[in-house]
């Protein structure tokens, strides 16, 4: 067997999936994969797979979202109120070759990538979201994307949701 098929996602990238859903024991443990990729716990990847051999579709929906994360300033600043800041959590991001990954002198780990959270790591979501929109409205301006996506989302609260 070929190595490199051990690392998840490398299966089904091979194979030409857009995505995958793969099991795991540790699944707040993040990893890159060659494709767009969901990691779950085991228990979540039966119930998913007995869903998707029960009803034949991959089509499904899948809840509420997760709630704000606990660093978040859940609104929005007094500085700038018209601006909400939500932070992005554990993202992928781009890295200093210049610093240890863990800002630790004695690290000896330098990386040119590194998981990230915070307001900051919500901006490359925003910015993709807002790129998607304008490649369907090329001649949209930023102001009217902005409007789009005011416009178009809706509030979710999951606390009052029955799912959990």
């Amino acid at each position: 067997e070929d190595p490199s098929l051990r690392h998840p996602g490398q299966r089904p990238f091979q194979a030409g999936a857009a995505g995958a859903v793969i099991g795991t024991y540790e699944p707040d443990i993040p990893f890159s994969m060659p494709l767009t990729a969901l990691t779950v716990t085991q228990d979540h990847f039966a119930k998913i797979l007995a869903y998707v051999k029960r009803t034949r579709s991959t089509k499904f929906d899948a809840g509420a979202p997760p709630i704000i994360s606990s660093f978040s300033s859940l609104g929005p600043n007094i500085i700038t109120p018209a601006i909400l800041k939500p932070p992005g959590i554990d993202i992928l991001a781009a890295w200093t070759r210049l610093l240890p990954v863990s800002k630790n002198i004695k690290d000896n780990r330098f990386m040119s990538y590194n998981i990230l959270s915070g307001t900051s790591m919500a901006c490359p979501h925003a910015t993709g979201v807002a790129a998607y929109v304008k490649s369907f409205h090329p001649d949209w301006s930023p102001a009217m994307i902005m409007s789009a996506l005011i416009t178009t989302g809706s509030l979710s609260d999951q606390l009052s949701s029955s799912s959990h």
